[in-house]
């Protein structure tokens, strides 16, 4: 596996590749495995979404570590502690607000978080 991807122009894009083809691999092996019966296989729509996420945690994971390349360090990790809010704000409106509880404790939690990193740039 190393010598495949000796050329490629960063070591981020072998691990996304692998975890890419981990991804997969996993899937076929749940969608065609023999020792799942079938009332306890995943639906199809279930492992669509679940190769689609990640494929883009893959890419995610890929794009933070050039960001951490280009910029410093601090404002890559304050700007990614912006996805907790976005989670808390988005996870109720996509999934169901019975489902997805978001409380009061969760919202705090969000803000400390992100003002901790923001406390990361302005006093290094």
């Amino acid at each position: 596996m190393r010598r495949g991807l000796e050329g490629l122009p960063s070591p981020i894009l072998g691990v996304t590749i692998g975890m890419i083809v981990s991804v997969l691999s996993y899937g076929l092996l749940m969608l065609f495995g023999s020792r799942v019966s079938r009332s306890n296989r995943i639906p199809l729509k279930t492992l669509f979404f679940q190769v689609i996420a990640g494929i883009f945690v893959g890419l995610g994971v890929w794009a933070r570590y050039i960001a951490i390349g280009l910029s410093p360090v601090a404002v890559v990790l304050a700007l990614l502690r912006i996805s907790v809010p976005l989670v808390l704000f988005l996870s109720p409106l996509l999934i169901g607000r019975k489902e997805e509880n978001v409380t009061c404790k969760l919202w705090l939690g969000s803000v400390l978080i992100v003002a901790g990193s923001l406390v990361l740039i302005f006093y290094p």
